[in-house]
């Protein structure tokens, strides 16, 4: 394959890779500056987003506009409502499941962090959340996506195919497993603006990535039942100091 065509298609990956990160960026416990934050990065993303395929470019529209409308106490105050301990929706991947999924919740941890581990990819002892949050597998796929990237623009084949398989992997055991019923109990809870967009786009996106690599994740039914869960707090610790004031 030519380095011209290999470029042009890091220059993709490089695009998608920007998107789940700004997706793993909004989903995270909303700090001051936020919004402000979010809102650049819809701003400075590729244009080549605009002129893909019509699911994305139609939900990253929607997002957008929801992110130029937000309020940044508004939007904490539904943060707290929807993702706190005993609210409606779980940003955690080891709070859905059913009959299909055999692992327990240490083991599910443990293999997100073979990934981690596998790719230099730690967690800062300052990020409160856990490693299967919504945000941190986000964060994790868009990394991989630059990993792939670097190294079909430095013609490395073999480095090229391990990144490549890492992402359908990942996309079939761990992250397209779970967004639909994600994206089910937002609307279930009625979340608004911008958090219902948010999930929207991110489903259209991961969707299209399984698409493109051919990988067909086994959906979770839903969330467990709350007897299911362990007893771990399955939200972002800083949400829940701020719940308690």
């Amino acid at each position: 394959m030519s380095m011209k065509r290999e470029n042009s298609k890091a220059e993709t990956l490089l695009t998608r890779a920007a998107l789940y990160r700004l997706l793993a960026r909004a989903f995270a416990w909303p700090s001051p500056g936020h919004v402000a934050e979010v809102r650049e990065g819809f701003s400075a993303l590729s244009i080549e987003l605009e002129q893909g395929p019509d699911s994305i470019r139609r939900y990253l529209s929607r997002a957008r506009r929801a992110w130029r409308q937000a309020e940044e106490e508004s939007l904490s105050a539904d943060y707290l409502r929807l993702f706190a301990t005993g609210g409606p929706v779980r940003l955690h991947e080891t709070a859905f499941g059913d009959a299909r999924r055999f692992a327990g919740r240490e083991v599910e941890l443990a293999d997100l962090n073979g990934f981690y581990a596998a790719f230099g990819f730690g967690l800062s002892p300052s990020n409160p959340d856990l490693p299967d949050h919504f945000s941190v597998e986000l964060e994790f796929l868009g990394l991989l996506l630059v990993k792939e990237a670097w190294a079909r623009m430095r013609g490395w084949r073999r480095e090229s195919h391990v990144t490549a398989n890492a992402v359908a992997r990942f996309l079939e055991q761990h992250l397209g497993r779970w967004l639909e019923p994600l994206g089910a109990s937002l609307h279930d809870a009625s979340a608004g603006s911008p958090w219902r967009e948010l999930a929207d786009l991110a489903i259209a996106a991961v969707n299209d990535e399984c698409r493109q690599r051919r990988v067909r994740p086994q959906p979770f039914a839903g969330p467990l039942a709350p007897d299911a869960l362990q007893a771990e707090s399955f939200i972002c610790p800083q949400a829940e100091a701020a719940h308690s004031h």
